[in-house]
């Protein structure tokens, strides 16, 4: 006898899995209509750049040809039949473009309404980038993650002219103010005080990159075989036994990136080391950049999105191991420490982290310290100026690296500069190119060219809130910058001086690990 809750069942599911593929045809559909519009786009600007070259060379030999039959004859009969020939294709250009435009307004609107009439029906973005990724076998948390992530890159360039990208930013280098660094009145430290772990945070990077993240050192045959990679090398640079580095995961997936588990005994400390972006899933996790609220121990701000992810999913997977690793540590509980480090992304997990288990108090009467190098930015100034995190996290900064002040709100703030360049060019020739000579003049008025940068501003278009490293901010010059005395010291400097990305010709290459390696006395 057949069961009627057993068809019921079947029934709703198969209801569900054709709803499913309705949705996913109707999103397939709107990809193609959304790549149509980038196809429609990118094609007809080529049909007019090529009708205007066509046009432009054939009114150019015309012009030539009646230039030239004056100049030898006189004006004769010919000469003005070829200008009038000329005058003709010209205004025949300017139809051709006139119409060219409509015709691509029109298919670029006809297009976009039937993106949108198929949004109405519940047709969703990315069906097929997420077809191409489930037939590389790729899970749908990737997919999705890498679907948000083309999405913001999509975004951010949309409206930007890449051909004169290069100028308007030269510009900009030239206007934007100095960098300017203050110190809070005392707080200078010295390197060997926050340094220390450096070479636990780059070990993590293995041999692959070692020479790259500054360490170099040389050994005899016999000890470069054993010291190659791995467990004995992150042993060996941090100065510790091999059995004392208890873990080590080389696999790195969005939100979780590579990182060891180690015990360093002389300071009677736990300490957990993750690694930089090395992956398409570290990219992912560094670029899923969302701001998401976010509370800590009564003050409410936002977070990064992918690097709170991580802290949650992180958190509660360590805590055990470190619970058992500081069981192998002498002394009472007072006196020991649990230590999160990392360069960039891996910076930034460890700070994460370290406000994860404050609020948590997984660790109670246990010390929890995190020194992030080249950091990027995590939380709102409420939250990375918390006196917790102030004692907890150092963040150390070199120079004018791009990572720590880079967040979407000063991304958006700077596009935002050069889309107003842009409509400058296009609406005040004039006005441009006198920005453009008033940039390159190196006596200009340094005032004058404040004014100039600060008038490039929208303030009508709402910017995210801006995110910086927590802790204390410590700061040096870049090695090419840095003098005999200040290469040992660091300045403690405020969150703020950070909002904005500095234009520089530095601004990657004091990112680089090495550089950072640079800070410490000997490796």
């Amino acid at each position: 006898m057949e069961d009627p809750e057993a068809d019921f069942e079947g029934s709703s599911e198969q209801k569900r899995r054709d709803s499913e593929s309705v949705k996913r045809g109707l999103g397939l559909a709107k990809d193609v209509v959304t790549t149509g519009q980038v196809g429609v786009d990118v094609g007809f600007n080529i049909a007019r750049q090529s009708t205007k070259m066509g046009f432009g060379i054939a009114s150019g030999i015309l012009g030539g040809l009646s230039r030239l039959m004056s100049e030898t004859n006189g004006p004769n009969t010919t000469s003005k039949v070829l200008t009038g020939v000329q005058s003709v294709v010209q205004i025949s250009a300017g139809i051709t473009d006139v119409s060219l435009q409509g015709s691509h307004m029109i298919t670029k609107h006809s297009l976009q309404a039937s993106s949108e009439l198929l949004s109405q029906f519940g047709a969703t973005d990315g069906e097929i980038f997420k077809e191409i990724l489930r037939a590389l076998g790729l899970n749908n948390e990737f997919s999705d993650s890498l679907l948000a992530v083309a999405k913001l890159i999509s975004s951010f360039q949309a409206g930007i002219d890449l051909t004169n990208i290069s100028n308007n930013l030269a510009i900009l280098l030239a206007l934007q103010p100095p960098l300017e660094i203050a110190s809070a009145e005392g707080d200078i430290r010295t390197t060997e005080e926050v340094v220390k772990y450096l070479p636990w945070a780059m070990s993590v990077f293995d041999k692959h990159v070692r020479k790259f993240v500054g360490l170099q050192e040389k050994h005899s045959d016999e000890e470069q075989d054993h010291l190659d990679y791995g467990i004995p090398f992150i042993a060996h640079i941090c100065g510790i036994p091999d059995s004392d580095v208890l873990t080590y995961s080389t696999a790195s997936e969005v939100y979780s990136p590579a990182h060891f588990v180690a015990l360093d005994r002389k300071a009677n400390a736990v300490v957990i080391s993750f690694r930089g972006t090395l992956s398409i899933a570290d990219s992912i996790t560094d670029l899923l950049c969302h701001h998401e609220p976010y509370s800590f121990l009564g003050k409410a701000g936002v977070v990064h999105q992918g690097f709170a992810e991580s802290a949650r999913r992180l958190g509660p997977l360590l805590e055990p191991l470190v619970q058992r690793a500081l069981l192998q540590l002498e002394w009472h509980a007072e006196d020991k420490t649990i230590v999160l480090t990392g360069h960039s992304l891996g910076a930034a997990v460890a700070t994460s982290l370290t406000a994860y288990w404050i609020a948590s108090e997984a660790f109670s009467g246990v010390r929890i310290r995190a020194y992030a190098f080249a950091s990027p930015c995590v939380f709102s100034r409420e939250i990375a100026t918390h006196p917790a995190l102030q004692n907890s996290i150092y963040s150390i900064v070199i120079g004018d690296d791009l990572v720590p002040r880079l967040c979407r709100g000063s991304a958006w703030y700077l596009r935002a500069k050069v889309l107003l360049l842009q409509q400058l060019l296009q609406e005040n020739p004039q006005e441009y190119h006198r920005l453009v000579q008033l940039a390159q003049r190196p006596e200009a008025d340094p005032l004058e060219k404040l004014t100039a940068y600060y008038s490039l501003e929208q303030k009508e278009d709402a910017v995210d809130e801006r995110l910086y490293p927590a802790g204390l901010v410590l700061y040096s010059e870049s090695p090419g910058r840095r003098g005999l005395c200040s290469s040992k010291m660091l300045r403690a400097t405020p969150q703020e001086h950070l909002s904005d990305i500095l234009l520089s010709p530095n601004m990657f290459s004091d990112h680089l690990p090495s550089v950072y390696m640079e800070l410490y006395p000997k490796v």
